[in-house]
């Protein structure tokens, strides 16, 4: 670990500087050929390919005369070549249409300002357009690779690479590369293997299942398992070989575990029964090697000298998160790769054909810290065996690194750790305004499956913190640390996380896990009382899709406030499980989060375990009800693919929504949530996936505490209240898809009242299969409500400014 002074800020890194003497390396180089320069041409260097094909090899995958960013693209360039009789000519009308939104130079015309479609776009600038030039007159400059030796007692290994000045990420050389100027993790262009290698059946692991109904006539959710708390462990202990569950593993005390909600036999909710095996596994089948096509682009593999510690990095099918899986064999006979070690970085199995055990569908992959994939700038490859460290300097070629550059290597997980116990807790700790940089990638590390939610995690981050009272984080920049960079482990109480910016962060920025014996949360060993407030967090998930500004599980009574969170792959805020409650999101601004990914909105809960705590109604009286969670005067932006602005997934239950400005669809409760409120917000529902202003499943009557608090009627209804909101739904009448019911069948039905949908046609907002308003308002619900046409733009920012009570307005 290193310190070092920048102006008034200190700088904590985790790296580890190495001494560089950069040679031309014998990959490249006129009359020098080698292997990775043969290597390359062997398999289409983009000389051989089209101009927009070589573009697209290349990373930029606009395509056409539309481009993006007041830019012209590299497919611009191609197409302005044919215009010209020289590079120089073609170069000089790539600036010529630069920072403009349309233009015409011949017989083409162009438009800057359009969408190059999901996932590209031309923010390189013009250096994009001057690309297409270069290969369009077989002008590329080529591949500017330099090496340089590593001694052995610096680094032995290498996780990472870093600048120090300017602070820059390197990328392990991968196949294919990201759109060109970023390190996505989703490739420019798809590619799917013949398909991956399904596990072998185990046994199934140790139940463990509490059904609450039958102890306590807990029964508030209409799906059955959701009344119940449910587990399974690996018997054999840690990363059991033979358990199901036994890729994830966590440790509390010193003492490791493998075990998992997804392992349970009565795991429950959105596609639940793959996790379960769908009737072929005994738990969450992950692959174990893969097999690729011989011909086209993957043909490249055989050629590879030495795969072994290469990482294929795969999606889950529908594309919630990403596994890394590292090499451990690779058979060009059989065209295949397999392994032993990966698959937990997310807390789910992989999508399974029930009838033969074969992983169905097949998910797209790259693979990374391959030497022959060394063809873009910014990218590196070591070679341990030989000590050389290989860089593809972002200049033309001939161009080394500068003199004065120093490179570090990220060693460290964890920078600063504090821990006690909850019995000798460590108090009244400050860190204020250092910055954290350069920690090593985790994802390799064991995870583990926090609770009932979609995600896996690693108990780690740049600054740990467990065992602690009224610990300050405050004022401190996070930024290219490639693990979480702030974790609330276990026990704590009463922690201070504020003003601090989180950018460029490997997975979560922020992230609580507390422990529960089983169902158990009595023991307090969680972080309670936590404030987050007036935090920047932006550009993360780096290596994991499944990653937020703040993740929480088995972790109560949160206060986030103030905060801007913005550009994340996934949900910014995520609550893993319902766990004790109690927590309060308010006058927060998210937008840009699920840049890659759908399904979840730019807050997300699940509630699939029941957790018996103390945290409703003291320790006195525990129960499974936790406290109500409040979410409140937010400005949510569910845009790229986020659907609502909170998305609360299966079981989600106990939320009061309310006084908040959503672009994106309203109330989601589906696969058994139960006792939320909606009220008094603002949505405005683009077209998505027709959820729109309400979705719901059926509710139960029952057994009380209930979320209306009786609403004066003798029955306690398990129903969601969706009342005095106004939704604006822009492209259909049809305000929602379902509600738990139709008249005159109200009983199941959620309760709506006194809410004003705003549609295209006024008088026509209408529930799907259920009829107009009229028809539900003469069956006994939505008492109060109107159907409305759209409002001016001046109108319902007026309304927004009132429900958020801004003075100054938007």
């Amino acid at each position: 670990m290193c310190i070092r002074d920048r102006g008034e800020a200190a700088w904590i890194s985790g790296g580890v500087p190495i001494g560089t003497n950069w040679q031309p390396s014998n990959t490249t180089g006129a009359g020098n050929r080698s292997r990775l320069s043969d290597w390359h041409d062997s398999v289409g260097p983009a000389t051989n390919l089209s101009c927009e094909a070589g573009c697209e090899h290349a990373g930029h995958c606009c395509t056409g005369l539309v481009s993006s960013y007041n830019h012209p693209s590299c497919a611009m360039g191609c197409a302005l070549a044919e215009q010209t009789a020289k590079v120089e000519q073609c170069i000089a009308h790539c600036h010529q249409v630069d920072n403009r939104c349309s233009w015409k130079i011949g017989n083409l015309s162009g438009n800057n300002c359009g969408s190059c479609g999901k996932g590209c776009d031309a923010s390189d600038g013009v250096g994009e357009c001057v690309t297409g030039c270069q290969l369009a007159f077989g002008d590329s400059p080529g591949l500017n690779v330099w090496e340089t030796g590593v001694a052995e007692d610096e680094v032995s290994s290498m996780l990472g690479l870093m600048t120090v000045e300017p602070h820059t990420r390197l990328m392990r050389a991968r196949w294919p590369n990201p759109p060109s100027g970023t390190q996505e993790l989703r490739p420019v262009k798809k590619v799917q293997p013949l398909g991956f290698a399904a596990p072998r059946i185990k046994p199934k692991a140790a139940q463990v299942f509490l059904n609450a109904t039958a102890r306590d006539g807990f029964d508030s959710s209409i799906l059955e398992h959701y009344n119940a708390y449910a587990s399974a462990n690996c018997q054999a202990g840690v990363q059991d070989p033979d358990c199901p569950c036994g890729a994830w593993s966590d440790v509390r005390g010193g003492n490791w575990s493998s075990g998992s909600y997804w392992c349970s036999d009565k795991a429950a909710g959105g596609w639940a029964e793959m996790d379960t095996g769908n009737g072929y596994y005994n738990g969450p089948a992950l692959p174990t090697g893969l097999e690729y096509d011989p011909a086209g682009d993957q043909s490249r593999f055989d050629s590879y000298a030495n795969a072994v510690g290469a990482i294929v990095v795969a999606w889950r099918a529908q594309g919630w998160f990403n596994n890394m899986f590292e090499v451990e064999a690779h058979n060009k006979s059989s065209h295949s790769f397999t392994w032993s070690k990966g698959g937990f970085q997310g807390g789910r199995g992989w999508q399974v054909n029930g009838t033969t055990g074969a992983i169905e569908p097949v998910p797209p992959f790259f693979i990374e810290n391959v030497f022959e994939e060394l063809d873009a700038p910014s990218e590196w490859y070591f070679d341990e065996s030989a000590r050389k460290l290989y860089l593809f300097w972002n200049a033309t070629a001939g161009t080394p690194p500068p003199a004065g550059m120093q490179f570090v290597v990220p060693t460290l997980h964890r920078l600063i750790s504090i821990v006690g116990t909850s019995d000798t807790p460590v108090r009244g700790v400050t860190i204020r305004g250092l910055g954290f940089r350069d920690a090593a990638y985790t994802y390799m590390s064991p995870w583990g499956v926090p609770s009932g939610g979609d995600w896996a995690l690693h108990r780690g981050g740049a600054l740990f913190i467990e065992g602690t009272q009224a610990t300050t984080v405050q004022g401190c920049l996070f930024r290219r640390v490639d693990g979480n960079a702030l974790f609330l482990s276990g026990y704590n109480r009463d922690a201070l996380l504020d003003r601090n910016e989180f950018n460029w962060i490997g997975d979560s920025a922020m992230a609580a896990w507390g422990y529960t014996d089983e169902h158990d949360g009595t023991g307090g060993d969680q972080p309670r009382n936590t404030t987050v407030s007036s935090n920047l967090c932006h550009e993360l998930g780096i290596f994991q899709l499944q990653s937020s500004c703040w993740f929480q599980a088995k972790t109560a009574q949160t206060l986030l406030k103030g905060n801007l969170f913005f550009n994340g792959p996934r949900a910014g805020i995520n609550f893993n499980d319902g766990f004790g409650g109690g927590n309060r999101v308010t006058q927060n601004v998210i937008f840009n989060q699920c840049r890659q990914s759908g399904d979840h909105g730019p807050i997300n809960s699940w509630d699939r375990q029941l957790f018996w705590t103390d945290v409703r109604d003291g320790k006195a009286h525990p129960g499974w009800n936790p406290g109500f969670n409040e979410i409140d005067t937010n400005v949510i932006m569910a845009n790229y693919g986020g659907s609502q602005g909170f998305d609360n997934d299966d079981g989600s239950s106990w939320y009061d929504i309310h006084h908040n400005v959503i672009y994106g669809e309203g109330l989601k409760q589906d696969y058994g949530g139960h006792d939320s409120k909606y009220h008094d917000n603002l949505n405005l529902v683009h077209q998505y996936d027709g959820q729109n202003c309400i979705n719901t499943w059926p509710f139960k009557s029952g057994q009380g505490p209930c979320g209306d608090w009786s609403n004066g009627t003798s029955v306690c209804s398990h129903a969601h209240h969706f009342e005095q909101n106004k939704c604006v739904v822009l492209y259909t009448d049809v305000y929602s898809p379902g509600a738990g019911g139709c008249p005159p069948g109200i009983e199941t039905m959620a309760y709506l009242a006194n809410n004003r949908y705003y549609t295209p046609t006024a008088g026509n907002a209408s529930i799907k299969g259920c009829g107009s308003l009229g028809q539900i308002q003469k069956g006994g619900n939505e008492i109060g409500s109107e159907s409305l046409g759209l409002p001016t733009d001046e109108q319902w920012m007026e309304w927004a400014n009132q429900i958020l009570g801004w003075e100054h307005g938007l």
